[in-house]
């Protein structure tokens, strides 16, 4: 119990926690210190001088959205002419340093506290694929309606799921495998509608999706292993500083990474996900604590239950709950224990209102 709680300390995790479980759970908890990336610094020069870049260059060509106009138009002046040229066939590669060079700030695993040099729009690491600079001005691109011939295929209406395909989806592939965290809700939610966004434009059969999601099944697999919560007796608490705050940071992240694969449904098949979180998470690692706490501390318990239950996504409570059922079933005992009991009556109701939501009793 000591080594682990020194090595959480070490970590530089908040281990100042105080009050007891339910408060320590349910802390804005900062988390670590950002550790230091090798070649952070020179990303930020990078980036400081991207901007520089076309600082000597007519506006025209600075511009994506310009270039695009101007290729778009002679495309309809001269479609003969653009299609001789093999215009279809270049065009991933002359847009392509505009997007790689947009795409270098893109990262929403990780959001931008403040404005760094060199980041420009302090939300550009957190932007959606659909609102960047370069897929609004090549959504359009060869689509029907832009000038096409009636009933014959445009090959330009490939190009945004080929720069998706060869550019957005290796960067996501790099924030799955480096940065992203399973055991945090907010880092999953936001993966989770990256990767739909990318899955939505990406072509049919796309490789690179499919590694990106197998990448995030595999990160799914690898965090069970540290969403383990200590079955420590009480007199150990007593005896180990910090080890209070120990044990509510391992229930919040074994918390936070059931919340987490419960997102990427429709993304990985029901059954995975379920044998991850329902099984793993719940049962594996959390329920063993959670049954301790019955007799001991029900309030931390029922904050927790509350939280487990309220992080269940719509598509879970409209066909999931058959897979739910051990969560469910374990809750509702609880409830039943508390009637009663006037001290639990607040923390018991806010917890009966999330079962009455999923169909489980008032």
């Amino acid at each position: 119990a000591m080594d682990a709680v020194l090595t959480w300390q070490a970590e530089g995790y908040d281990s100042h926690l105080s009050g007891g479980l339910a408060e320590d759970f349910l802390r804005a908890e900062p988390g670590p210190p950002p550790p230091v990336v090798a070649g952070r610094k020179e990303v930020e020069e990078i980036l400081e001088f991207s901007h520089e870049i076309c600082r000597d260059a007519s506006e025209e060509f600075c511009s994506l959205d310009l270039i695009a106009r101007r290729i778009e138009d002679f495309k309809h002046r001269a479609r003969a002419a653009y299609f001789q040229a093999y215009v279809p066939e270049s065009l991933p590669q002359l847009v392509s340093p505009y997007v790689r060079l947009e795409l270098l700030r893109w990262d929403p695993l990780r959001p931008a506290q403040r404005q760094s040099p060199g980041s420009g729009d302090p939300g550009a690491r957190e932007k959606p694929l659909e609102s960047m600079g370069w897929h609004r001005a090549l959504a359009r691109y060869g689509r029907p309606g832009r000038g096409g011939e009636k009933g014959k295929p445009d090959p330009d209406a490939s190009l945004l799921g080929v720069l998706v395909d060869k550019l957005a989806l290796p960067r996501l592939r790099f924030l799955v495998q480096e940065c992203w965290d399973p055991t945090s809700e907010p880092q999953s939610r936001v993966l989770r509608r990256a990767v739909s966004e990318a899955a939505a434009a990406a072509p049919d059969g796309s490789e690179a999706l499919t590694e990106v999601i197998l990448l995030v099944k595999n990160g799914l697999h690898a965090s069970l292993e540290g969403c383990s919560v200590p079955l420590w007796p009480d007199r150990v608490a007593g005896l180990v500083p910090g080890c209070r705050g120990f044990v509510a940071h391992a229930v919040k992240r074994a918390a936070g990474a059931f919340a987490g694969a419960l997102l990427f449904d429709g993304l990985l098949d029901r059954p995975t996900i379920t044998k991850l979180a329902v099984q793993g998470i719940f049962c594996g690692k959390l329920l063993p604590y959670l049954r301790t706490l019955t007799r001991s501390d029900p309030e931390s318990l029922a904050r927790i239950l509350c939280r487990l239950c309220g992080s269940v996504p719509t598509a879970w409570r409209q066909s999931g709950m058959e897979e739910l059922k051990p969560l469910l079933d374990f809750a509702c005992d609880c409830r039943r224990n508390w009637q009663g009991n006037e001290k639990m009556a607040g923390v018991s109701g806010e917890l009966g209102k999330l079962l009455q939501s999923m169909g489980r009793g008032a």
